[in-house]
C-alpha cells in the first residue's frame, strides 16, 4: 500500500509541476508578443510624427514663415491614446496679426494625423529678439 501512495504522490507532484511549467511558458510567450507589438506600434507612431512635423513645416513655409522650431511632445494614456502638444517657435509670429495667426492655427489644425486615438494642442511662441 505504501508503494501505491508514493507512486500516486509522485504522479500528483509531477502533474502539478507540468501544469505550472506550461502556464509559465504560455505567459512568457504572450508577454513577448505584447512587447514586440509595442515596439512596432512605437516605430509606427515615430514615423507618423516625423511626417506630421514635415507637413507643419510645409504649411508654415506657405505662410512665409521659415526656419521655425517645432517641439512635439505627447502624453500616453493607457498606451492607446496620445495627447500631443505642438509648440511652434518663430520670431516672425509676433509680427502677424491675430487674425492671420488664427488662420495659420486653423490651417495647421487641419493637417490630418493617421491615428484617430490622438488629440492635439497647438501653441505659437514668438521668440524674443536676440
Amino acid at each position: 500500500m505504501r508503494k501505491c501512495e508514493r507512486g500516486t504522490l509522485r504522479f500528483i507532484l509531477m502533474t502539478m509541476a507540468g501544469v505550472l511549467m506550461t502556464a509559465f511558458f504560455m505567459t512568457a510567450t504572450v508577454e513577448s508578443r505584447a512587447r514586440g507589438r509595442l515596439v512596432i506600434d512605437e516605430k509606427y507612431y515615430e514615423q507618423m510624427e516625423r511626417e506630421y512635423v514635415l507637413e507643419i513645416k510645409k504649411q508654415l513655409e506657405e505662410f512665409g514663415i521659415k526656419n521655425s522650431g517645432i517641439n512635439m511632445t505627447y502624453v500616453s494614456e493607457d498606451g492607446s491614446w496620445r495627447n500631443y502638444k505642438v509648440i511652434i517657435h518663430n520670431r516672425q509670429l509676433k509680427w502677424m496679426t491675430p487674425e492671420r495667426q488664427e488662420e495659420l492655427r486653423l490651417q495647421i489644425e487641419g493637417i490630418s494625423f493617421p491615428s484617430e486615438s490622438c488629440t492635439f494642442f497647438h501653441e505659437f511662441v514668438a521668440d524674443k529678439e536676440l
